[in-house]
């Protein structure tokens, strides 16, 4: 069998594509801010004529619907027409010219109930038509094709060779093994704060016990993640603190003991920024609240001002005073 080559989108999606919805946001993928969403890749060259392509990814989240329309042939300038017309229109066009859909986040472009001629040629292009889901944008990070078509058939005996039956019965378990070959080719990837999808960012921030939520950019919480092993070993000092909130808003807070003659026992805290951050006052608070030690109280000071943060260089953290 031949080996199995891929062909994936730059990680900013939008760098590799047009796009008619979406909202680029660089590496942070490309954001649905319209109903229905567009995405047509450029033109993928598999370098041989007559090549079978076998699967198509979406590295997308947050949509209710992903609908794929895919041309393939061995005419580089079938596929430079597409640019021609309106983006909305591409899905049309290539089905007008014999191409396929198919409906979700991966799937196979060649045909195994054997419905329809196999999709072969030596160049391919994808349009994505993405429905959001309720009110919430999607993001759409990038995507991955993989040619040639890879077929079970091919461990047997030539005996066996050039079956369709026997083709359309190993197809259904193809999908499958392909799909879990992919999470394992996947899982390096996957446990990395600087390459994995928000999903799998959130999924390690759960794991290694980092306070975040969505109002946290992914560079934001890829930060977080990245420096969870530091956080922890620090937890119960001033300098955890101090970290934790010079990583999430940008901003080196100073914090003041405060008198606590009314309730013996118990320590107050004063956190002040000295500078607006972008974050919402209520959400620091309860971030704060997370990670709150027992005896332990905060009161937070944020000017009101919404100015962007200031980038600040790492090795102006402060002390290591032990709280509580």
């Amino acid at each position: 069998m031949q080996a199995k080559r891929e062909q994936r989108s730059d990680r900013a999606a939008g760098r590799s594509g047009k796009i008619e919805g979406f909202t680029d946001r660089g590496v942070h993928g490309l954001l649905c801010e319209a109903e229905q969403a567009y995405y047509l890749t450029g033109v993928l060259d598999s370098g041989a004529a007559g090549m079978e392509w076998s699967r198509f990814v979406w590295e997308a989240e947050g949509f209710a619907q992903m609908d794929m329309y895919a041309l393939v042939s061995d005419r580089r300038s079938a596929c430079l027409a597409l640019d021609t017309a309106p983006l909305r229109e591409v899905p049309a066009q290539i089905m007008q010219q014999g191409g396929v859909r198919r409906t979700g986040a991966r799937a196979l472009l060649f045909a195994p109930e054997n419905t329809v001629p196999p999709m072969r040629g030596r160049y391919c292009r994808i349009c994505g038509v993405f429905r959001r889901a309720a009110k919430s944008g999607g993001t759409l990070h990038g995507w991955r094709a993989s040619y040639p078509k890879q077929s079970f058939a091919g461990y047997l005996p030539a005996v066996y060779q050039g079956y369709d039956l026997l083709e359309r019965y190993f197809a259904v378990f193809e999908d499958l093994y392909l799909e879990r070959e992919e999470q394992i080719g996947r899982f390096a990837e996957r446990l990395d704060p600087a390459r994995c999808g928000r999903e799998d960012l959130d999924r390690l921030a759960d794991w290694l016990l980092v306070p975040h939520g969505a109002v946290l950019p992914d560079q934001t919480l890829r930060r977080l993640v990245r420096s969870a092993a530091e956080l922890n070993r620090r937890k119960g000092t001033a300098r955890y603190y101090r970290t934790l909130l010079w990583l999430v808003t940008g901003e080196l807070p100073e914090l003041r003991p405060e008198p606590t003659r009314d309730r013996p026992g118990e320590r107050r805290l004063q956190i002040i920024f000295k500078r607006p951050v972008d974050l919402p006052r209520a959400w620091l608070v309860g971030l704060l609240r997370r990670v709150q030690p027992l005896g332990v109280a905060f009161s937070l000071v944020v000017p009101e001002q919404k100015t962007p943060p200031a980038a600040l260089d790492q090795d102006a953290l402060g002390g290591t005073a032990r709280m509580g």
